[in-house]
């Protein structure tokens, strides 16, 4: 059995590192934030957001980007 491929949005955040090296052994993951991952994306701006998700095509979405000021 193949691997689900697992989109990680804010992967470069307060809580993704920890997520992404806890799916790693388990899972395809594609890390997504603003820069330093392998899609970089806004997710606040909708089309950027839809391209992210076409060029990853995940089975899962783990969603832990956020706001800050």
């Amino acid at each position: 059995m193949s691997k689900p491929r697992v989109l990680v949005t804010g992967a470069t955040g307060f809580l993704g590192p920890f997520v992404v090296a806890a799916l790693q052994s388990q899972a395809d993951v594609v890390t997504l934030a603003r820069s330093g991952a392998d899609l970089a994306a806004d997710v606040a701006q909708p089309s950027a957001l839809a391209a992210a998700l076409a060029a990853a095509a995940p089975d899962l979405v783990i969603h832990l980007a956020a706001a800050s000021r």
